[in-house]
């Protein structure tokens, strides 16, 4: 099975004694998976921590929905390419 992985690295900025300090925080990645015989699957991968976070801020609903950072132009055209790619080699190109 085909698979790409898109990783959105997060990184913030801060100042501490007039120098910037960056720090990389938790990581979430998008997995695109796919067979040629005609499907496509994606993932979405986080720490035990992030989906903690989640379940804890749904105060007991039914349902939950999982939402991704902000995704920034570079990391949306990566997810793209990558949905393009899978829906080609599943189902056949658009004509």
């Amino acid at each position: 099975m085909p698979r790409e992985q898109i990783t959105f690295r997060k990184i913030d900025t801060t100042t501490v004694e007039d120098r910037e300090v960056h720090t990389e925080r938790e990581t979430v990645n998008v997995h695109v998976g796919w067979n040629r015989a005609g499907w496509v699957q994606v993932s979405l991968a986080a720490t035990r921590r992030n989906f903690e976070q989640v379940i804890e801020a749904s105060h007991g609903e039914p349902e939950i929905f999982l939402f991704s950072e902000v995704i920034e132009r570079g990391d949306l055209n990566k997810l793209i390419r990558a949905l393009r790619k899978a829906r080609d080699q599943a189902y056949g190109s658009d004509a």
